[in-house]
């Protein structure tokens, strides 16, 4: 404390050098003058006007240095979201000189609230679960958008979770709020009790320091969403592939271009090519020549009319040709970029049947000319009588009617 004794009337060519001296003073001047009249209560205002300016000075500068602090952690880019707001609290209680400073989370659907982090001397409560209906009373009565303009007492606040349990005293709290909605609170306790009071100083800081903290819990919330978006899609395509992998037909997407962009894992069984090497292929690779042609008519038949259907035999890299019929339609990527997907199903077991058939059909063809010539020689006609048939049904031989000399239109 800096004294200036005044014992006579002032030099008036001299007050301007006082003045100067009491506003770039570091600490309140104290004007101290033996007399009590008019000059004396002038030697009090000065002092008490000196010592106010040289506090609100002081608690701007603090203000200010915390206000700096907390810009700092928050763009700190090598520090998660976690640290950050465990930071925050930490300062927070510094600021506030208390022990404990607690982020809570609290779920009004379920009427609880949970400890999501916890510093200070009361770290111990982080995870902790608790009924929400309490909080929601005490933010709702002590927010710091709604406390009063003048300094409060830090007194004993019952009511808060954890407060009485743990015999503190709630300094300060204040809803965290996340797009809009309540996310939970920030409470700053003290099993102390405090002998300054809460200034309006303090509920600026705690209402800036909430600001903060609620940016970062939405940015962290949305991290996590994408996050979340990005699990589900990664599981969505797995399950996709898993999916047609599955499948014995060979599955593809085709580019207008004849690049095959995907397919599935029958692909490279059917043709012995592996994913490195059918990714550097064009449509075409995986036909001869002789069947290029039809392939190539197909892929622009598909891309004109929307939809195609060819048979084609599929040459593998060995070089055996595997008959295939190919089906596909054109529909658009999510670029809207057109696609041919398309599926290829192995059919030599089915044109082996047909063959099987065919050669089946011929064989009964020659028998029955064999029998026909055989009953012309011998002058005998046949009939067949099928009576699976509702009514049953008879059936003659040529012979027949040629032994009657009636034609077939006729009948017997």
């Amino acid at each position: 404390m800096k004294h200036l004794r005044v014992t006579s009337r002032p030099d008036p060519n001299r007050a301007p050098a006082f003045f100067d001296r009491l506003a770039n003073a570091d600490d309140p001047i104290d004007v101290d003058i033996d007399r009590d009249d008019e000059l004396g209560r002038l030697s009090d205002t000065v002092t008490a006007l000196g010592a106010a300016v040289c506090e609100r000075e002081r608690r701007h500068a603090e203000y200010e240095r915390y206000r700096q602090e907390l810009s700092r952690i928050t763009s700190d880019p090598d520090c998660t979201a976690e640290t950050k707001l465990q930071r925050l609290l930490e300062l927070g209680c510094d600021r506030l000189d208390v022990e404990t400073g607690l982020l809570t989370w609290i779920d009004e659907s379920a009427g609880r609230a949970e400890v999501e982090i916890a510093v200070g001397r009361e770290d111990e409560l982080a995870g902790t679960v608790f009924d929400g209906s309490a909080s929601n009373r005490h933010d709702t009565a002590t927010s710091v958008d709604e406390l009063g303009t003048d300094d409060i007492d830090a007194t004993r606040v019952t009511g808060y979770p954890f407060a009485d349990t743990l015999e503190s005293d709630c300094v300060l709290n204040t809803p965290v709020v996340v797009e809009g909605d309540r996310y939970g609170t920030i409470c700053f306790l003290s099993r102390d009790h405090r002998d300054r009071p809460v200034t309006r100083a303090d509920r600026s800081f705690v209402a800036l320091l909430a600001r903060w903290v609620s940016q970062l819990v939405e940015r962290r919330t949305h991290v996590q969403r994408i996050h979340e978006r990005e699990h589900r899609l990664e599981r969505a395509q797995t399950f996709t592939t898993d999916m047609l992998d599955a499948i014995d037909d060979v599955i593809y997407l085709r580019a207008e271009d004849g690049d095959v962009t995907r397919w599935n894992e029958s692909l490279c069984e059917a043709t012995g090519y592996s994913d490195a090497e059918i990714e550097s292929m064009h449509a075409l690779e995986f036909f001869d020549e002789d069947d290029q042609a039809v392939i190539r008519a197909s892929i622009t038949e598909a891309f004109e009319t929307g939809e195609t259907r060819v048979e084609a035999a599929l040459q593998t890299k060995s070089g055996e040709r595997i008959p295939y019929e190919f089906s596909a339609s054109v529909l658009e990527d999510p670029d809207g970029n057109p696609v041919k997907v398309g599926i290829g199903r192995d059919i030599s077991e089915r044109k082996a049947k047909e063959r099987r058939l065919r050669e089946r059909e011929a064989r009964l063809e020659r028998t029955t000319d064999l029998l026909e010539q055989s009953q012309r020689l011998a002058n005998v006609g046949g009939w067949e009588l099928d009576v699976t048939e509702e009514p049953p049904s008879l059936r003659w031989t040529d012979e027949v009617f040629r032994i009657f000399g009636r034609s077939p239109e006729q009948g017997i």
